[in-house]
């Protein structure tokens, strides 16, 4: 599967039991890269009161579970701007990152957005004074 993972996809087995072989593949390597996190980067998170993840939807799901599988919890979830009533994950709860500005010596801050969005996020974090942020990877 590694060898060939960028070869095939869902699409390649419609049924049967190579459809559920390829399907616990998946769910084997997902839980892999949920479990890899440097513990460096976690020995650093564990050094603050609080915890943000900054992001939305899957990446910030994603994020939260590898910092709960490491044992680090979870304070808020922060996203740029609150268009709408937004659920929290797990019963964290979501602001608008400006509104957690009160907190910001004592937090650090994750990042929970792909890689090509980091850089607007790492924007707003600076112009509103937050010093201490991270990404998983």
């Amino acid at each position: 599967y590694l060898r060939m993972k960028n070869e095939i996809n869902k699409e390649s087995f419609k049924e049967g039991i190579e459809r559920h072989l390829y399907e616990i593949l998946i769910v084997q390597e997902y839980e892999k890269s949920l479990d890899n996190v440097d513990d460096s980067i976690i020995q650093e998170i564990s050094k603050f009161k609080k915890v943000i993840v900054y992001g939305a939807r899957v990446y910030a799901a994603e994020t939260v579970e590898k910092l709960k599988r490491k044992g680090i919890h979870v304070d808020s979830l922060a996203i740029t701007k609150m268009h709408e009533l937004v659920k929290g994950i797990n019963g964290i709860p979501v602001y608008q990152i400006d509104d957690l500005c009160h907190i910001k010596e004592e937090s650090m801050v994750i990042l929970g957005v792909a890689k090509w969005n980091r850089g607007d996020v790492i924007e707003t974090l600076k112009r509103l004074g937050f010093m201490h942020w991270i990404a998983l990877d």
